[in-house]
């Protein structure tokens, strides 16, 4: 099992998504040098650990998402994953404007 941090939210995937994902990222990493990176620590973890744990920067937490994204199909272990990261990568929405109605802009 492969648990992901995502910037402070964790996920866990099984074996078989955290292979498929090894693999899109891997077929990715001939053009992508952040789909390379994340090949790269997939590979580093321990296999012998029966809970691998990867903690992933908002850089590559956007790589993993535009390669769930560049799939036709994903396995659904990695949907919850894709919904996640759509929602941590979101632009922020706009704080309200707190002026008063009478207030002038100056």
């Amino acid at each position: 099992m492969l648990e992901l941090d995502l910037i402070g939210r964790t996920i866990r995937l099984s074996e078989t998504d955290a292979y498929w994902i090894h693999r899109r990222a891997k077929a990715a990493s001939g053009y992508s040098l952040g789909a390379r990176d994340l090949v790269t620590r997939l590979e580093g973890l321990d296999p012998d650990k029966e809970l691998k744990r990867l903690v992933l920067t908002r850089p590559e937490a956007r790589v993993l998402a535009r390669v769930l994204n560049a799939a036709e199909e994903i396995p659904p272990g990695c949907d919850e994953l894709r919904t996640k990261l759509a929602e941590l990568l979101a632009p922020a929405k706009p704080a309200p404007d707190r002026r008063l109605e009478g207030d002038a802009i100056r």
